[in-house]
C-alpha cells in the first residue's frame, strides 16, 4: 500500500501544481482534504482479505472513521480554517479530489487482491 499511496501522492501533487496551478494555501487545503480522505477511507479496504463491500465493518469503526473524516473536512470549511492556512476549494478542484480519492480506493482494493494472491502462492 505504501507504493500505491506514494504514486497517488505524486499524482495529486502534479494535478494540484500543473493542472490547477494552485497557490500554496489552496495546495495545502486540497492536499489536506485528499490525504485525510484517502488515509481514513482506506481503513475499510485493508481491514479484510476479501472485497471490502463483502464484509460489514463494526458499527464503531464506521462511526469513528466517518466522524473523524467529517471533523477534518468541516475544519477545512469552517471559520477557523484560516488558522491552519486553509482556503475555500473551487468546485472543479473539489470534484477532482473526489475522483482521486475514489481512484485510490479502487486501486487499493485491486492491490490488496494482488498482494493477497501473491502471499497465497
Amino acid at each position: 500500500m505504501g507504493s500505491l499511496s506514494s504514486l497517488f501522492d505524486l499524482a495529486t501533487f502534479a494535478i494540484l501544481v500543473f493542472v490547477f496551478a494552485t497557490p500554496p494555501d489552496l495546495f495545502r487545503t486540497g492536499w489536506f482534504a485528499e490525504s485525510i480522505a484517502t488515509q481514513i477511507l482506506v481503513i475499510f479496504i485493508i481491514r479484510t482479505h476479501g472485497p471490502a463491500w463483502m464484509s460489514r465493518p463494526h458499527p464503531v469503526l464506521i462511526a469513528t472513521s466517518l466522524c473523524a473524516l467529517a471533523a477534518a473536512l468541516v475544519l477545512v470549511v469552517s471559520p477557523i480554517a484560516t488558522i491552519f492556512g486553509f482556503v475555500p476549494v473551487p468546485t472543479g478542484l473539489t470534484l477532482t479530489i473526489l475522483v482521486i480519492v475514489l481512484a485510490y480506493l479502487a486501486c487499493a482494493e485491486i492491490a490488496k487482491g494482488v498482494a493477497d494472491r501473491a502471499v497465497r502462492t
